[in-house]
């Protein structure tokens, strides 16, 4: 066995790491809230002093993607579209793969906005409402999270996915 490195891995290794796990989706979840909670504050401050965001600023300025414009974003009109197939889709309790949610927006009325934006504005559409934990992702299919507590049924509590 001359030349060959052994790996070790002890049970104090993995327990090491399901806690750093742990810790670490509870830091996500205080993040989100936090950013959540500013958003509102945000949001409140545009609807008190109307122009008091500089919708000037491109979402690259802030992210370090330059080009891209915030302002769709900070008029509140991705809120609209985000409530809007989160709203359905909690009510109809469907599981949609990303074709059917486009043509679900289109019957929502934002058939405008699908067609003025990129070709794959939906599938950035979706990545944000999942990583808000607004929709779950099952395979190839999404569907929304629970209203009560999107927690249990991710397992962002470090508990591991629910099955």
């Amino acid at each position: 066995m001359a030349g060959k490195k052994q790996i070790l891995l002890t049970a104090e290794d993995v327990k090491t790491w399901l806690k750093e796990q742990h810790d670490l989706r509870q830091k996500i979840g205080r993040l989100q809230k936090e950013l959540e909670n500013v958003n509102q504050k945000l949001s409140a401050a545009e609807l008190l002093s109307p122009g008091a965001l500089d919708r000037k600023i491109s979402a690259g300025a802030a992210n370090g993607h330059a080009g891209q414009s915030n302002e769709y974003h900070q008029s509140g009109k991705e809120n609209d579209i985000r409530d809007a197939l989160c709203a359905d889709m909690q009510a109809s309790g469907a599981s949609l793969k990303i074709g059917d949610i486009r043509r679900r927006l289109v019957e929502l009325g934002f058939d405008q906005k699908i067609k003025e934006s990129a070709p794959n504005y939906i599938y950035g559409l979706v990545g944000r409402l999942v990583t808000t934990q607004r929709l779950l992702k099952r395979g190839m299919k999404y569907r929304a999270a629970p209203s009560s507590s999107s927690q249990e049924e991710t397992g962002a509590d470090g508990s591991g996915p629910v099955v």
